[in-house]
């Protein structure tokens, strides 16, 4: 498994990968509908720029399997993305240690995120959340879709990112 900084040129990738993700992961959770609203068209030339400056990918076996990146203007994991093929390897927890160490690296305290309802399970085990911080909320897409998901945050320490 190797951790790189995505390129401009990996946008395209990206983003069928988050698309393969959220049909695959959050069927159930939501309407079809509405999945296949907030993920239908094509890439917008701003998620290049955003790709380019922001995310990292994991690559399994000469494969893309996993996206993710750090808006450190709000403190929040955004954009964690695995392949369906990929669940349940490690990939997902490899990107949010990953993404925890740069944000200690910069003197981060904090990290927060809004989960889809299938990924809060993951992210609890991760460390995120707890019934005391935890809240409902609504994701609403640049496509106009609104989602119920969960507001969750962690906090974190030098051995945060190294030890789960």
């Amino acid at each position: 498994m190797e951790i790189i900084k995505a390129s401009r040129e990996d946008a395209l990738c990206c983003y069928e990968l988050r698309r393969e993700a959220i049909l695959y992961g959050c069927r159930g959770h939501y309407s079809q509908e509405d999945l296949e609203r907030w993920v239908s068209g094509d890439m917008p030339e701003w998620f290049k720029e955003v790709v380019e400056q922001h995310f990292y990918l994991i690559r399994l076996d000469n494969e893309y399997v996993a996206t993710g990146f750090l808006d450190e203007e709000n403190s929040l994991l955004e954009a964690i993305f695995v392949k369906p093929a990929a669940m349940g390897k490690g990939v997902g927890r490899a990107m949010v240690r990953h993404l925890e160490g740069i944000a200690i690296s910069k003197g981060f305290t904090e990290l927060g995120l809004e989960a889809t309802l299938n990924a809060a399970p993951f992210y609890r085990s991760c460390g995120y959340g707890g019934a005391e911080r935890e809240q409902a909320s609504v994701y609403h897409s640049p496509k106009g879709v609104s989602l119920a998901s969960v507001r969750m945050s962690k906090s974190l320490n030098a051995t945060t990112a190294s030890s789960e």
